[in-house]
C-alpha cells in the first residue's frame, strides 16, 4: 500500500497479506474475496526480502516446460490489494486467516494514486 499513498476512495479498504508461495494461496485469497462480494484491484506482490514474486502464470510455464522447482524452501510472500464492494471485511480478514499458508492479514484505508 505504500505506492497508494494520495486521497481516499470512499468504500474501499486496503488488505496486506503475508503467505508462503507456490501454494496457490493467492489464488484462493482473491477467490474468497470475489466469492465475499469485493472487487480486487490494485494487486502487488513482493517476496519477503525484496523482489517481485513469481506470478501463478509464471511458475504455471516452469511446470509446463520441466522445469525444476524455483527453490524447496518455502517463500514468504506479501501482496496488497485494494477492495471495494459490500462485503463484510471483518469476515473476510477472518476466513484469508484461517487459510492454510497464510502467516498474517491486516487491513487498513485504502489510497488512489493521483
Amino acid at each position: 500500500l505504500s505506492r497508494l499513498v494520495s486521497r481516499l476512495e470512499a468504500g474501499a479498504v486496503g488488505l496486506r497479506i503475508s503467505y508462503l508461495d507456490n501454494r496457490g494461496v493467492l489464488r484462493e485469497i482473491v477467490n474468497r474475496a470475489t466469492q465475499s462480494g469485493f472487487a480486487v484491484s490494485d494487486l502487488n506482490t513482493v517476496r519477503a526480502g525484496g523482489g517481485e514474486a513469481e506470478s501463478e502464470l509464471d511458475r504455471d510455464d516452469r511446470r509446463d516446460r520441466d522445469l525444476p522447482e524455483a527453490g524447496t524452501r518455502p517463500t514468504a510472500v506479501e501482496v496488497t490489494m485494494v477492495l471495494t464492494g459490500r462485503g463484510e471485511v471483518n469476515r473476510l480478514v477472518a476466513e484469508l486467516s484461517e487459510l492454510d499458508g497464510v502467516l498474517g492479514v491486516r487491513t487498513g484505508a485504502a489510497a488512489t494514486e493521483e
